[in-house]
């Protein structure tokens, strides 16, 4: 047997997976030893495999075609793929007889049907987890920037605290350097020196160095980086993430006002651009009659003051101002923004009930299924023995093989893609349960890109109809619409009752809190069985502004501080 061993990290750029494939090697060739193989063709590649595209592996893949090498030897089956396209290419060559063998050092894999199977059901997962991960580091940097912490590298005079618990590391001072370079800030305020000349100073007199990193370190400031920290907002109190600026919470090293008169001394000046009005609601909204997207535009009273207002460029006569606008899409979002908490609460614990009771039938089914293509296994078995015994002809063996793989197909196919259905679902319903949760805060607070997103999740066909806006509301938000403003006056009316005893409220309100659970259940149940999906997105942050005037403390370092950095002598 001929094998390529392929070994695989995620990045090129990434230094922390720098001695990865070389374990990987490492590893396999321990079984390459133990087994006795004498051919390896070892493959290397440094590329995500999370999209297809990989020179490498559709190397390995065409030496296969070519009859070069008889089966694949890898650290894991997330080596070899991590989409769906590259995963099926694996298990076809195998159910084909292409691959006649797949070896792993984390991973058993016996060359039958149900090795097959759940070698794709391997590979589905590493898919899946792929896909929630992006999920789940955009909501760890959207709770981080929440929380005023920029999600990336410290710059010069500031060390991330790295003894902190994951995804709540903070930023703080370095005791070594953060006074030298708000030294060097001084000088530059000063008027006296020329950046070049406190560059000078920084790196000679000051015997400034840089943090000793596993790459480089140890050596003196750069003039591209002196001048990137000179301008970066991020010694004034805030940051920059996707292009949208934000307060933070790390100590700041110069105030403001110190921030813009550098700029000033380097010759960046604060050019005024003109005042362009964002209108929330274009590029959402068609006109009823012709189609046409609905633009908008500004206008002035002769008091001064201006108003928005949408039409359409075609019929005339069809404008609408974006105040009565804004009351109807006002009075669509108080229907579906649940904002009692105990209305969260018994969302969530219905969604987590459905799948608690579902799971005891998803296993009977699971089960069922791996039974079925046991037995198919065994037929077929059973068929090829009959057949080298005579028992069958030819025609009777192909006919009857075809017919017992079509069917075992069609269950290995039933049981990946129940398994992403229900990871589908699940997502569904959370991106469905936050956004009725925040949706009045998204609306009210927003930027018009997020306002505008926020409408677009109420449902589909946006038309407008003279002055009256017109929709499909999507499917899962209709329970949502129909129930939640009645059943929200029935709580608050038995919470602030006067004549009911605690008992009779706690009754009542169980009836509520069933009424709403039941709901949320029958929503989960639809979403999984039609799978339909609701869009999620990350909710702009507000830039809240910093205090007028900041004390100069730049010449001495809270004990606090240093006892939460990792010191450099």
């Amino acid at each position: 047997m001929r094998y390529a061993l392929y070994a695989r990290k995620s990045t090129e750029g990434d230094e922390r997976q720098s001695s990865s494939i070389a374990d990987q090697k490492r590893r396999a060739l321990e079984i390459v030893r133990a087994k006795g193989i004498h051919e390896v063709v070892i493959i290397e590649e440094s590329r995500s495999a999370k999209e297809e595209g990989r020179p490498e592996f559709r190397r390995m893949l065409a030496m296969a075609d070519a009859g070069e090498i008889d089966g694949i030897l890898a650290w894991h089956p997330d080596r070899l793929s991590r989409n769906e396209m590259d995963g099926a290419a694996i298990t076809m060559r195998l159910r084909k007889g292409i691959l006649k063998d797949m070896l792993f050092v984390e991973y058993f894999f016996h060359n039958s049907p149900e090795g097959i199977m759940m070698l794709q059901m391997a590979l589905s997962q590493s898919q899946y987890y792929s896909s929630k991960l992006v999920i789940d580091v955009n909501r760890g940097l959207r709770s981080k920037i929440e929380m005023g912490w920029s999600p990336h590298r410290a710059p010069p005079g500031y060390v991330n605290n790295t003894n902190e618990l994951k995804g709540q590391k903070t930023i703080s001072p370095d005791p070594v350097r953060f006074p030298i370079l708000r030294r060097a800030f001084d000088h530059v305020l000063s008027g006296g020196y020329t950046p070049a000349q406190v560059l000078r100073l920084l790196n000679g007199e000051w015997g400034y160095r840089t943090p000793l990193t596993r790459k480089q370190g140890d050596i003196p400031m750069t003039k591209a980086s002196f001048y990137r920290m000179l301008l970066n907002p991020f010694y004034a109190g805030f940051f920059v993430e996707r292009g949208t600026r934000h307060k933070g919470s790390h100590r700041p090293m110069i105030t403001p006002d110190e921030h813009r008169r550098v700029k000033g001394i380097l010759g960046v000046k604060e050019r005024l651009q003109p005042k362009r009005h964002a209108f929330p609601y274009t590029g959402a909204i068609r006109c009823l009659q012709c189609g046409s997207l609905i633009t908008a535009y500004m206008t002035t009273n002769r008091y001064g003051k201006q108003y928005a207002y949408y039409r359409c460029l075609r019929c005339t006569g069809h404008n609408v101002s974006e105040r009565i606008l804004q009351r109807q899409i006002d009075a669509e979002v108080a229907r579906i923004h649940v904002v009692e908490p105990e209305f969260r609460a018994w969302a969530q614990e219905a969604l987590d009930r459905f799948w608690q009771e579902d799971r005891g039938t998803d296993r009977s089914v699971q089960e069922q299924q791996a039974a079925s293509l046991a037995s198919i296994g065994r037929q077929l078995e059973a068929l090829l023995t009959a057949l080298t015994k005579g028992l069958v002809t030819e025609g009777e063996y192909a006919q009857r093989k075809e017919a017992l793989s079509g069917e075992r197909a069609r269950l290995q196919e039933a049981t990946v893609s129940d398994q992403e259905r229900e990871g589908q679902a699940r997502s569904t319903m959370d991106s469905l349960l936050g956004y009725v949760a925040n949706v009045g805060e998204w609306m009210a607070d927003g930027p018009p890109e997020q306002r505008r997103a926020c409408l677009r999740s109420f449902g589909s066909n946006f038309r407008l109809d003279r002055k009256k806006l017109l929709w499909e509301p999507h499917s899962l938000l209709v329970p949502v619409r129909e129930n939640y403003k009645r059943l929200s006056v029935e709580y608050w009316a038995i919470k602030h009752s006067k004549t009911l005893s605690e008992s009779a409220k706690t009754a009542r309100l169980e009836s509520v809190r069933s009424t709403w659970s039941d709901m949320w259940y029958l929503n989960q149940t639809l979403c999984l069985r039609k799978g339909l999906s609701f869009p999620s997105f990350l909710p702009c942050m507000r830039l809240t502004s910093l205090p007028a005037s900041l004390g100069n403390e730049s010449d001495t370092i809270l004990a606090t501080d240093a006892r939460n950095v990792q010191a450099v002598a």
